[in-house]
């Protein structure tokens, strides 16, 4: 591609973003953009809960030629660093890997427990952060929500998301079509524009056809967390990798960090996010920090070759340079 067709696609960068990579080449958009910009193709979003991690994963889609996605997790509220330093952490990661393709920052899922004010305001400002910090996509969980309650309180939530037209996921726990037709449609009524709608793997163990839900919630995209099998044919258009990174991850902790990851499982907290915690808190060797990085590397070219990202992001910069993304 050529040089003035890359700065083009630079020029796509996010006003939220674009003013701290003045200078950079880091193609950093908004998830909409990579997401469209692939068509019917597999979009992957991988879980980087620390430096070395991303570092591995983007080092990864450099040597695949791939679009990607990095997901940081969230934390509990009231215990989340600053999202911009979380974001910085993952772009540092970019930057010194090289990679030079569309990619983009996906936060969360950040739970709506409940449809009250209260509830709802906790996530609202939790997604405020995360934008003004920097990611360009934040997941907001409605899975212990109603279908017809989602909608206001996700239209709320994601206010900053819609104000800023930043991408937005919605996580639900339901894999029945019906009652995902009826999120779709709740959100719709809202005036809640859902890119993207996920489901974890697990859930999807004795389902053994996605068209059905693929339908359900069109033109959202379907995403499945952590799928128990390929996915590649089915519809589904995002897979989101979280366990294997994770796992990489609490190889190289301490005992005294991983005793502390269950004791925070045990008090309601996300796997991922009680890693990204004990993560920030280890002071790990530089022998370990490499070999975290190197591990996680090897994980994400499986990942990235499963889902047959090969040469995703020539694709995206040449979608994105000639239309603009639309």
């Amino acid at each position: 591609m050529s040089s003035s067709a890359f700065e083009k696609v630079l020029r796509l960068r996010p006003s939220s973003v674009a003013g701290r990579l003045s200078g950079s080449r880091v193609c950093l958009l908004n998830a909409r953009d990579v997401q469209r910009s692939l068509g019917s193709g597999l979009v992957v979003a991988c879980e980087a809960p620390a430096e070395p991690i991303a570092a591995g994963i983007a080092r990864a889609a450099r040597h695949q030629g791939a679009a990607i996605g990095l997901s940081f997790p969230a934390l509990p509220f009231g215990e989340a660093p600053r999202a911009h330093a979380a974001s910085q952490l993952l772009l540092a990661a970019v930057q010194e890997s090289g990679l030079e393709l569309p990619l983009f920052l996906r936060a969360g899922p950040i739970p709506i427990s409940e449809a009250t004010e209260a509830g709802v305001s906790q996530a609202r400002e939790a997604v405020f952060r995360l934008v003004d910090g920097g990611f360009t996509e934040a997941c907001l969980d409605v899975s212990r929500l109603g279908p017809s309650e989602a909608g206001a309180a996700v239209a709320e939530a994601g206010a900053a998301l819609r104000e800023r037209e930043l991408s937005l996921e919605v996580a639900t726990g339901t894999v029945d079509p019906h009652a995902l037709a009826e999120l779709a449609g709740s959100l719709g009524v809202a005036g809640v524009r859902a890119d993207v709608m996920s489901l974890k793997g697990a859930a999807l163990a004795n389902v053994e056809d996605l068209g059905p839900l693929v339908r359900a919630i069109e033109p959202t995209a379907l995403a499945v967390v952590d799928p128990l099998g390929p996915v590649r044919g089915s519809g589904v258009r995002r897979v989101v990798i979280s366990a294997p990174f994770c796992r990489v991850a609490v190889a190289a902790l301490p005992e005294e960090a991983k005793d502390a990851i269950r004791a925070k499982a045990l008090e309601g907290w996300s796997i991922p996010a009680a890693i990204a915690q004990a993560l920030k808190r280890a002071v790990l060797s530089e022998e370990a920090r490499e070999r975290m990085e190197a591990l996680a590397y090897l994980e994400a070219m499986d990942v990235l070759e499963a889902a047959g990202a090969r040469a995703s992001g020539s694709v995206s910069l040449t979608f994105l340079s000639e239309r603009s993304g639309y």
